[in-house]
């Protein structure tokens, strides 16, 4: 009876620990936090390819605009960074807006309204930025990498 007792107390104790540590999911329509959406569009076919990182670690991929699915969910400390290094880098200064047949975006959308940078292979993004672009497709790529 004792032991019996000890591992209900138990059970529950990891029960009541992995409910209180499951995040609420949100799909597209209904999430009203920050986000960052990136990718690329363009070329001879006139494709895209975007990604999209809710704040609370959600993370969401289309390769076709009809066609959107969860692909996984980024661990806090990672998507706190994120956004921290938009001020960091001084991001938010910078005015891209310079589309081409290949385009590059990073678009953030936040209470105070959304910002965006858009630029084409003529276009001069600045260094900071660019490392920024390839960080979050990093990211991307290490989501995707299927597990053994």
């Amino acid at each position: 009876m004792k032991y019996g007792l000890l591992l209900l107390l138990a059970l529950s104790t990891v029960f009541w620990f992995s409910c209180k540590s499951t995040q609420k999911s949100y799909t597209l329509e209904d999430y009203e936090g920050r986000r960052i959406l990136f990718g690329n569009r363009g070329g001879f076919a006139g494709g895209e390819m975007k990604y999209i990182i809710f704040e609370n670690g959600q993370v969401y991929k289309s390769k076709r605009r009809t066609e959107i699915v969860q692909i996984d969910r980024l661990d806090e400390k990672t998507v706190k960074q994120l956004f921290e290094n938009i001020d960091n880098l001084n991001l938010r200064e910078e005015k891209i807006m310079d589309r081409g047949n290949l385009t590059a975006f990073i678009h953030l959308r936040e209470e105070n309204g959304p910002t965006k940078w858009e630029w084409g292979e003529n276009g001069k993004p600045s260094q900071q930025l660019k490392i920024y672009y390839k960080t979050l497709f990093g990211l991307m790529t290490n989501l995707e990498k299927p597990t053994k």
